[in-house]
């Protein structure tokens, strides 16, 4: 879920569908996500934070 944000802001629904999750549980980890404050949710839908981004490179760098 944070990958595909970190691509680009997505909607709700959009993570939802990509995931293949209903609305509750992709709506549940969002705020998990946003309270860890990797992501945030602004007007055009979720988007990764600094620390979120900084988080993906280097769980990347170590696969």
């Amino acid at each position: 879920m944070h990958r595909f944000i970190a691509g680009g802001m997505m909607s709700n629904d959009q993570i939802a569908k990509e995931l293949d999750l209903g609305t509750a549980p992709a709506e549940y980890h969002l705020l998990m996500l946003e309270k860890a404050l990797v992501i945030e949710q602004t007007e055009g839908g979720w988007r990764a934070t600094t620390t979120g981004l900084l988080y993906m490179k280097n769980v990347e760098a170590r696969s």
